[in-house]
């Protein structure tokens, strides 16, 4: 029996043997089939991230104020002689167009009145009572009127700045 043992013993080993090339050789394979994979962290810079806001569109162009598109009518109020007739001047030398000068009904205005119709614009006035405001004193209010024949009447009042 010992030497049966023997014998077969002998017949395993060159099968472990082979066995175990095998394997070792299915290893190797395996290993050599599987590429390194380097992982490298790169720096990366800060972009700024675009605004969400709506793309500005360019502004539409603001229309040109035209200071000789209404016609002003200047009547003298003041009681002295000559008045409208300056105030005239003064406003189509700052480009106003004057289409009548004259004498009011009354001759008793301490300050200068304008009267406008109702499309006659913000900036129209604001600009009319900066150019007469350096020479008369102003009555507080603009008056809105609806006289049809001129959209704007400035009545001269005896208040002067100089």
């Amino acid at each position: 029996m010992g030497l049966m043992f023997r014998s077969s013993y002998w017949a395993i080993i060159p099968l472990l043997i082979i066995g175990g090339m095998l394997l070792w050789g299915v290893f190797i394979y395996e290993a050599g089939d599987k590429k390194e994979i380097k992982v490298e962290l790169i720096p990366v810079t800060a972009t700024p991230i675009p605004s969400l806001s709506p793309v500005p569109q360019e502004a539409s162009p603001t229309p040109q104020l035209v200071l000789s598109q209404y016609k002003i009518k200047v009547l003298n109020g003041s009681g002295r002689k000559g008045e409208a007739a300056k105030t005239g001047e003064i406003l189509e030398a700052a480009g106003f167009s004057v289409s009548a000068i004259g004498n009011n009904d009354t001759s008793n205005y301490k300050t200068t009145l304008i009267q406008v119709t109702k499309e006659v614009p913000e900036e129209f006035i604001t600009k009319l009572e900066e150019v007469l405001g350096k020479e008369l004193v102003l009555a507080a209010k603009v008056e809105v009127v609806s006289e049809v024949d001129n959209p704007v009447t400035v009545i001269v009042g005896r208040g002067k700045r100089r």
